[in-house]
């Protein structure tokens, strides 16, 4: 395992810091003025003002193809309302429904190739929770509710979703939240011992998520989630033989998993989804963002 330089690491907290503050502390804004963004080109976004900015962010880690196709979009969005503007998936089905499941479920790893259609990425973690302890208990085994996540993972902002989630900052305002989520160490190899190797630390994390599931008892547990690159503290990436061993607890207990590709999908890690990029062959996945790369 490599150690990252005190210079880096300074500026992993910086950039940690800074995302902290652009998300929790908008009122900052109370003596400035707020940035209006007017136009975007490609990466690049220009505000009211004429200031040009790098998008780093991708919007909010969702405009995958990136600014620019407004007009194509837009054309193809405008055709879709002269004929159709809307009509329920409930007991009904549509064209463009159908062909974007197919698309979707052509691309998704493994065998996955069922589609549930939400309106969001939190929608989508409440629904991925729901279906969980749905599927134990049309087999009889209404026992398991629980769900495990990351420390500091974010899953959303609906109470499931905010249950879910591993940031106390976050969770605190609105607690009592969906009680029996359980929460396990993350990826994060920063503030590990400098002589630790990666096969170590791999083992020291799947040894936590074996203990915590042992701890709770694994009859009571639906779901492990778990983002394939965690974004929240940092992005961190998984050691070697982490997702094989997560892959490999959850048969060994009869737990479902499920890959939040909320943000890791649709390229964003050098494959369509991070499921492949890491071999992780999830039960379920959850997906928004990158999907119509925000173009709503």
């Amino acid at each position: 395992m490599t150690t990252a330089a005190p210079e880096a690491l300074d500026l992993q907290r910086a950039a940690r810091d800074h995302l902290w503050l652009h998300f929790t502390r908008m009122g900052g804004y109370k003596d400035g003025e707020v940035p209006i963004i007017v136009r975007g080109d490609g990466c690049y976004l220009e505000d009211s003002k004429g200031k040009r900015y790098l998008d780093a962010l991708a919007g909010l880690f969702s405009v995958n193809i990136g600014y620019g196709f407004g007009e194509e979009v837009g054309e193809a969005a405008a055709a879709q309302m002269r004929e159709l503007p809307f009509y329920t998936n409930w007991g009904y089905a549509h064209p463009r429904a159908i062909e974007l499941a197919s698309e979707v479920a052509s691309l998704t790893p493994g065998d996955l190739n069922r589609l549930f259609f939400v309106s969001g990425g939190s929608e989508a973690v409440e629904s991925v929770w729901k279906l969980a302890r749905q599927y134990y208990t049309a087999r009889g085994d209404g026992r398991r509710w629980k769900a495990i996540s990351r420390h500091i993972a974010y899953h959303g902002t609906t109470m499931g979703a905010l249950s879910i989630n591993g940031i106390p900052e976050l969770r605190a305002p609105f607690e009592p939240l969906v009680p029996e989520v359980l929460h396990v160490r993350n990826t994060n190899r920063y503030h590990r011992p400098t002589d630790e190797t990666e096969q170590e630390f791999t083992a020291f994390l799947l040894d936590d998520l074996d203990q915590t599931i042992q701890a709770t008892g694994p009859e009571t547990v639906a779901m492990v989630i778990m983002e394939p690159v965690q974004n929240a503290g940092g992005s961190f990436t998984p050691p070697e033989g982490y997702w094989k061993g997560v892959r490999e607890i959850c048969d060994r207990y009869g737990i479902l998993l499920c890959a939040d590709e909320v943000i890791t999908g649709f390229g964003r890690v050098g494959a369509w989804f991070g499921s492949e990029r890491y071999d992780i062959r999830p039960d379920l996945m959850t997906i928004a963002k990158g999907l119509s790369s925000s173009y709503e």
